[in-house]
């Protein structure tokens, strides 16, 4: 019994409680100076999986493309977990199983088993500014964005990007323009999320097509040596 409860404080002592903050847990404060084997081991066996399932992947578009290789664009999609990213131990990203720290980039080692499978890096958040998130939280979706581009650039992988919250402003639409045609390396493919009644509201169908016309006229000005092109997708 009283090792039963010593076990119990101790794992609260590491891992903080409920009301826990910026990854101030000791847990999260030893692994962003410090390696971890149960870091390491969580996030390799998620990359392994990621391996694996592109391999599948790769192999079934080869079979139904015999005569077209290139005719789909094959993409994997990385979470976009900003919340506490302007820590040192960016505790939500390792809770998840990405082992990113301010000490150690976790997403090159993902964006070299997209290199090895010919997999487009899809970026999440395109919309999000910093100056909107909750400072409490230490929020940086523009810190992540960063991050995945430059991972991307660094594998010489393609990328492709998305919105994560349903949003007809001027600002976020003109955020999204900014990221889809960031210098040197556009978007290939966007996909809006999501085509459903709120999108048809006459004020919100304005500013939409505003902002498809934006990224039309922006595709065909040569802006970041015209590489990409806008596909817009219905969602569920």
């Amino acid at each position: 019994m009283l090792g039963h409860k010593m076990l119990v404080v101790t794992t609260v002592f590491l891992w903080g409680n409920h009301f826990s903050r910026k990854g101030r847990a000791p847990f999260y404060q030893i692994m962003a100076v410090s390696s971890c084997f149960l870091q390491e081991w969580y996030s390799g066996k998620l990359i392994e999986h990621a391996d694996h399932i592109l391999s599948k992947a790769v192999k079934v578009l080869k079979t139904c493309q015999q005569d077209q290789p290139d005719a789909v664009l094959l993409v994997a999609k990385v979470a976009g977990i900003h919340w506490w990213y302007d820590t040192e131990s960016h505790a939500a990203e390792l809770t998840a199983g990405y082992y990113n720290t301010s000490y150690r980039d976790g997403y090159d080692s993902i964006a070299a088993v997209f290199e090895r499978h010919g997999a487009a890096l899809n970026i999440p958040c395109l919309e999000m500014l910093d100056s909107e998130q909750p400072e409490i939280c230490c929020c940086s979706p523009e810190g992540l964005i960063r991050q995945m581009r430059e991972a991307a650039r660094r594998g010489n992988i393609p990328l492709t990007g998305e919105n994560a919250i349903e949003r007809f402003d001027k600002e976020a639409f003109s955020q999204i323009v900014r990221n889809a045609y960031h210098r040197p390396q556009a978007v290939r493919a966007f996909t809006y999320f999501r085509m459903r009644e709120a999108l048809f509201r006459t004020d919100n169908w304005k500013s939409f097509v505003n902002f498809v016309k934006q990224m039309y006229n922006k595709s065909q000005d040569g802006g970041c040596n015209g590489k990409m092109y806008s596909k817009l997708c219905k969602t569920g």
